[in-house]
């Protein structure tokens, strides 16, 4: 069994290249650090107060990624708001979750050289099946109106809040499905911490996706006859 971040990050990746695009990476490890928190969320191991994450007490999940997530929540001297444990919870993720996918055979690593000498690590699908099953629920829910369970309506609402629908759906598709998204994004199948989560990642991808934005502005306005 895959967490909601792991499943992200599996979708993310090009089953034969083993890379993320670019065209999602810019909001791609917020929404890895937000989908802990809602696996924690979905687990009872933290609620949302004051817009602010609070651990739970409880047994450990079973899962190393989680329980680190959950140490570095509890690690906190005060409870911090959702946008700010963000960041801290993206630190080192996507290369722990490749590992944790490499170990369960969904995708296996390989060791690549750029420019002969650079070592670069890519990760194609090893176990499709992973994959499809993911796909189809989700595509399921969003684009045929089946119910969804709390994970699955989580997935999918992160998904929006994240700007990674593209991920899933093509652009003819995700035009058509922007109702039901917001359907489910507001849907009763979320809790109250679940739903306030799924905000504060949408919070944070804003701040990505205008950070990169004015980055990208920054260096093509530097360079003279630039045609960014």
């Amino acid at each position: 069994m895959t967490s909601l971040a792991a499943e992200i990050l599996l979708l993310a990746l090009d089953d034969e290249k083993g890379s993320v695009g670019m065209d999602v990476s810019t909001t791609l490890d917020t929404a890895l650090a937000g989908a802990q928190l809602l696996d924690l969320a979905i687990a009872g191991r933290i609620d949302i107060e004051d817009k602010r994450v609070v651990a739970v007490d409880g047994p450990a999940l079973q899962d190393p990624v989680l329980d680190a997530a959950l140490t570095k929540i509890l690690g906190e001297s005060k409870p911090r708001k959702a946008e700010s444990m963000i960041p801290k919870l993206a630190k080192g993720l996507r290369k722990t979750l490749l590992a944790q996918l490499v170990d369960q055979g969904i995708v296996r690593a390989d060791e690549q050289k750029l420019l002969g000498f650079i070592p670069r690590n890519r990760y194609p699908e090893a176990d499709g099946t992973v994959e499809d099953e993911l796909r189809d629920r989700l595509r399921g829910v969003i684009l045929q109106d089946r119910v969804p369970d709390a994970n699955t309506a989580a997935l999918a609402a992160l998904i929006q809040a994240a700007d990674l629908e593209s991920l899933i759906m093509d652009r003819r598709e995700r035009k058509a499905a922007k109702d039901r998204l917001r359907q489910i994004a507001e849907g009763e199948a979320l809790s109250p911490a679940i739903s306030q989560a799924i905000a504060s990642v949408n919070a944070a991808a804003m701040v990505a996706i205008v950070a990169a934005t004015s980055a990208s502005a920054a260096s093509c306005g530097g360079a003279a006859g630039s045609s960014c």
